[in-house]
């Protein structure tokens, strides 16, 4: 899907948690016309990453992206993480920067859960000033969120579930309500 998608556009971005990420599928997905590939992170240390990610190996997932590493050592293919800010998780954001630092990530995307029902919607949390957005590690500033927009819809992207379905928005991809 990924070598199709590249043949009709520049940019083809996938979002893994990383755990089938053995030696074979970094280099096929290096050689796919890939551009960044998304790490999904809920924490930076082992214990963290583990009581959220739950059935996750921290280790498992740090020697998967150095095998990645070493698949796109001399090519374009950018690496990205991305860390979903929760309560359980908020200590983490403190070691993001070192984590990125070893593990050579381009670029970092930082964004709140997204409440599943009213009551927690207004809790407490979403309303500290936590940095979110994405952002490269070293330089460009954060694009300023505007209210009732879709920037995947704004630049003209589309996802694609595992299952082949396409849609416009990644926060469609989930069956739940949000609020």
């Amino acid at each position: 899907m990924i070598k199709k998608s590249a043949e009709f556009t520049k940019n083809v971005e996938l979002i893994t948690n990383a755990s089938l990420l053995n030696k074979d599928m970094s280099e096929n997905l290096v050689n796919s016309g890939l551009s960044c590939l998304w790490i999904s992170m809920d924490g930076f240390s082992s214990e963290e990453y583990e009581k959220i990610r739950l059935g996750g190996r921290f280790e498992k997932l740090t020697e998967n992206i150095k095998i990645f590493n070493r698949a796109r050592s001399g090519k374009k293919v950018k690496l990205g993480i991305t860390f979903v800010v929760m309560e359980e998780n908020e200590s983490q954001l403190e070691l993001i920067n070192g984590f990125c630092d070893e593990f050579g990530v381009d670029i970092i995307n930082i964004s709140h859960a997204i409440p599943s029902d009213a009551k927690n919607s207004a809790r407490e949390f979403y309303e500290k000033k936590t940095p979110v957005g994405k952002m490269k590690r070293i330089g460009d500033e954060i694009s300023e969120y505007k209210k009732d927009s879709c920037p995947f819809i704004n630049d003209g992207a589309c996802f694609v579930k595992w299952n082949g379905e396409v849609l416009p928005c990644m926060q469609i991809l989930h069956s739940s309500v949000t609020y």
